[in-house]
């Protein structure tokens, strides 16, 4: 089970998303299902979605998820270094 904390257009709501799947499995259904609006439910993940108090992230999640619009959505592996989050940013080739 991958726990991923979801930022909807920032900070307006916080979900916790539990995916029932591996990380390949995770990032394909991201790449389906990621929201053409920031309007777009978060409810029409699969696995089970539960909104959070805004702005407070649930521990023990595996991956960020910001909730925007198709351009800039996306879903990024936390790296947890000393009891820190840190968030790990990957280079695309096309920046």
């Amino acid at each position: 089970m991958l726990r991923i904390v979801i930022d909807q257009e920032f900070g307006f709501k916080t979900w916790l998303w539990e995916f029932d799947g591996n990380d390949d499995q995770l990032a394909s259904v991201w790449e389906d299902e990621k929201p053409s609006s920031c309007l777009d439910p978060v409810s029409k993940l699969p696995g089970t979605v539960t909104e959070q108090e805004a702005g407070k992230f649930p521990s023990n999640c595996q991956y960020y998820a910001f909730w925007h619009e198709k351009d800039d959505s996306n879903l990024i592996p936390i790296v947890k270094m000393e009891e820190k989050i840190v968030y790990k940013i990957t280079e695309k080739e096309d920046l």
